[in-house]
C-alpha cells in the first residue's frame, strides 16, 4: 500500500517501505557509509521494521571496523627470550 507522506505517525517510525524512495534515502542519510543497494539489501534481509534494519546495519558497520583493525604479526608477549632478541636486534640498528 502506498504511503501518504502528509500523514506521519507511529507507523512511519516503526516500518520502512522498501518501495518508498524517501524512506530508503532517510536510512541512507543515517548510514552514509553504505550504498543505496546495501541499504536495500539490509531491508530485504532484516525485514520492514526500522529497529531490525538499524540493528543489522550497525552490526555490519561494527564488523567492518573490527576487520579494519591492524593485525600484528609479531607477538612477543608469549616468550621473553624473543623480546630480548628483538630488543638487541632493534638496538643494533638492524630493524629497518
Amino acid at each position: 500500500m502506498s504511503d501518504n507522506n502528509s500523514k506521519t505517525g507511529t507507523q512511519d517510525n516503526i516500518e520502512v517501505d522498501i518501495n518508498d524512495a524517501d524512506e530508503v534515502e532517510y536510512l541512507h542519510s543515517q548510514f552514509p557509509d553504505f550504498t543505496h543497494s546495501e541499504i536495500l539489501d539490509a531491508i530485504k534481509k532484516s525485514g520492514p521494521f526500522r529497529r531490525d534494519i538499524v540493528r543489522y546495519l550497525t552490526s555490519l558497520k561494527n564488523s567492518d571496523r573490527e576487520a579494519e583493525q591492524p593485525v600484528h604479526s609479531l607477538n612477543f608477549s608469549s616468550c621473553s627470550r624473543k623480546l630480548i632478541c628483538f630488543s638487541l636486534f632493534a638496538s643494533a640498528g638492524a630493524w629497518r
